[in-house]
């Protein structure tokens, strides 16, 4: 059983495969990289304000787990 699902998946694999080396990425103008410095302070502003949302909200679903909160 172990040998016919491992040369089901190396045949996937080489049927996926070639079509992954023909894969060319053609340059793009635009990129997601800050320009300027006012670009990159309000991208690492945007960046810590997600951070710190994120933070508060994985704090609060974490403290409703216990049964009965993290109230003592």
């Amino acid at each position: 059983m172990m040998t016919l699902f491992m040369h089901c998946s190396l045949a996937l694999f080489s049927l996926i495969s070639p079509s992954w080396t023909a894969v060319v990425e053609a340059p793009s103008a635009a990129s997601w990289h800050a320009q300027t410095l006012g670009e990159a302070v309000g991208y690492m502003a945007l960046f810590a304000a997600v951070g710190i949302l994120l933070a508060i909200v994985g704090y609060r679903r974490f403290a409703k787990c216990p049964p009965n909160g993290m109230k003592r």
